[in-house]
């Protein structure tokens, strides 16, 4: 089963108990595992008496349906199978990092049964390893990927859908037909892990841990249209009326790829090389659009080069022209670095635009190649010829970040010309 895996078996753990392997629909009593619960019963917000008002629940919305998912529940059952607005879905809960997420698990590609996700008793960094009790496939909780099996054979990675963690009181205010889970799901139990054996911090291994937050510091986690993930701390004081509210969590899902091939997030020398290569390209383009069909056309040309090339859709790049000085000698804004290779912003009056100067050909001299995982750096020399093969050198580096489209954006750009003593 673990042949075909992309796990990393290194930071993986068995926490303590046993696989959950339940026949669906057969969920509704005790079992020597973490039991799963499959169709959940539930009632009415004005039914559910049991609840307080400043209880956690995990809220889900489909197709205008609302329903809770209360945190004293999930803390028990730890995995839902569950419909909810017409659409079947697995929601998972890790009560060692207090996030639930939920993943669609219809309309799957022909041929694949619904999954039905279970606990597997495996932690990876300290998070709930989930399994496909159907085709025993290994899916991990964060990213909805098949990670070992079957499914990872098809390529499949489930789409994933907005939750939001919240009050009850908060919940019900803006979603008052809501229906919740039924107090009886709990199986009598109230665990509260997340004020009691978690209070202290990790009880398994967590590998190695960015330094920027508290290892159990709450975020509010989003992953936007385009696949990038952000983590966003969560100020209470910026919470309004939701002064309760202690984790939030939301998920956007991603289509299924097409083929069973994954994108390795680690860059090669190669991707540095051919980013070289279309770096040169792109400038040569916006060169030609200039001389073809004018000042206009380069613009438009120019936009979409740097749309390509640059990360500047997601994050401020670390640009510094060859030709810029004083307040706009740095360009971390598209507006600034459009206005560099193409001119006509008012806002940047000296610039004459670099890309209209009609090159024909760019080579790349390469110094010297850093790279470290989905990151890289390069040193060289860049010689830009024009219509007349006149050489223009530059000394240049460029800071690389690899995407979660597998795709290599420009972060760094330093230029500046050769020192002649």
């Amino acid at each position: 089963m673990t042949d075909n895996s992309v796990l990393d078996w290194r930071i993986v753990s068995w926490g303590g108990v046993l696989i959950d392997s339940q026949p669906f629909g057969e969920t509704q009593g005790f079992c020597n595992c973490i039991p799963a619960v499959d169709n959940p019963t539930v009632e009415s917000a004005s039914d559910a008496t049991w609840l307080a008002p400043d209880d956690i629940v995990f809220g889900v919305v489909i197709n205008g349906e609302a329903r809770a998912y209360p945190r004293r529940i999930m803390e028990v059952r730890e995995m839902v199978n569950d419909t909810l607005g017409g659409r079947d879905f697995a929601m998972p809960y890790c009560t060692l990092c207090g996030s639930a997420q939920v993943w669609f698990t219809d309309n799957l590609p022909d041929g694949i049964e619904r999954p039905v996700l279970r606990t597997s008793g495996l932690l990876s960094r300290s998070n709930k390893v989930m399994y496909d009790l159907t085709s025993l496939s290994i899916f991990d909780t964060f990213l909805g990927t098949a990670d070992a099996g079957p499914l990872l054979e098809e390529g499949i990675v489930l789409d994933g859908h907005t939750v939001v963690t919240s009050t009850w009181a908060a919940w019900t205010a803006q979603h008052p037909n809501t229906t919740v889970l039924t107090e009886d799901q709990a199986l009598g139990q109230n665990f509260d892990f997340r004020n009691g054996r978690d209070a202290s911090g990790p009880i398994f291994p967590i590998g190695d841990v960015d330094p920027r937050l508290a290892v159990q510091e709450d975020v509010l986690g989003v992953v936007q249209a385009n696949g990038r993930a952000l983590a966003i701390h969560v100020n209470h004081e910026i919470l309004g009326d939701a002064t309760a509210l202690r984790t939030c969590s939301m998920r956007r899902g991603r289509p299924s790829p097409p083929t069973t091939e994954r994108t390795s997030m680690t860059i090669t020398e190669t991707e540095v090389q051919q980013a070289l290569q279309n770096w040169g390209d792109g400038l040569v383009k916006i060169a030609i659009a200039n001389d073809e069909e004018g000042a206009e056309a380069a613009r438009t040309v120019a936009d979409a080069v740097i749309d390509e090339l640059y990360a500047y859709a997601s994050t401020p790049v670390l640009f510094k022209p060859t030709m810029a000085s004083g307040d706009q000698t740095f360009r971390p804004t598209k507006q600034g670095a459009l206005s560099y290779f193409a001119a006509q912003d008012p806002d940047f009056p000296n610039d004459g635009g670099f890309g209209l100067k009609g090159w024909r050909n760019v080579e790349a001299e390469t110094s010297a190649i850093f790279i470290d995982g989905d990151t890289a750096m390069w040193m060289g020399w860049i010689i830009c010829n024009d219509a007349d093969d006149k050489p223009t050198k530059v000394d240049k580096s460029f800071g690389y970040h690899k995407d979660s489209e597998g795709v290599l954006r420009i972060v760094q750009h330093h230029s500046s010309f050769p020192y002649t003593p």
